[in-house]
C-alpha cells in the first residue's frame, strides 16, 4: 500500500469504523504513507444499530476472529475499490 486508506474491523455481524474521512480513532497511530499502529486494548470505534444511531465503543471486546478491512472508498464495492483485508486473531483483547 503506498497511499492512506479508510478501515473498518469487522467482528461477527458488528462493522467497527475506525478511521474514515470523518472520524479517527484515538487509539490509532498512522504514519504516512501507510503504517497503522494500534493497541488492541486501546482502539475505538463506531458503529451504528438498525436504527441508524451511532456508538463508539472498543472495538475488540472479546477473543475471536477479526477482519481488517483497508478501502480507498468503504462505500464502494471491493471490486470497484483498492483495498486490502487481513485476518487475525485476538486471543486477550
Amino acid at each position: 500500500m503506498d497511499e492512506t486508506l479508510d478501515l473498518i474491523v469487522l467482528s461477527g455481524e458488528r462493522s467497527w469504523t475506525v478511521m474514515d474521512e470523518d472520524f479517527m480513532s484515538d487509539g490509532l497511530t498512522l504514519e504516512p504513507p501507510a503504517k497503522y499502529s494500534f493497541m488492541v486494548s486501546d482502539l475505538r470505534g463506531r458503529y451504528w444499530d438498525a436504527s441508524g444511531r451511532a456508538f463508539e465503543g472498543r472495538v475488540f471486546e472479546a477473543p475471536g476472529a477479526y477482519q481488517l478491512y483497508f478501502a480507498d472508498n468503504l462505500e464502494t464495492e471491493p471490486d470497484n475499490t483498492l483495498h486490502r483485508l487481513i485476518r487475525i486473531e485476538v486471543a486477550e483483547p
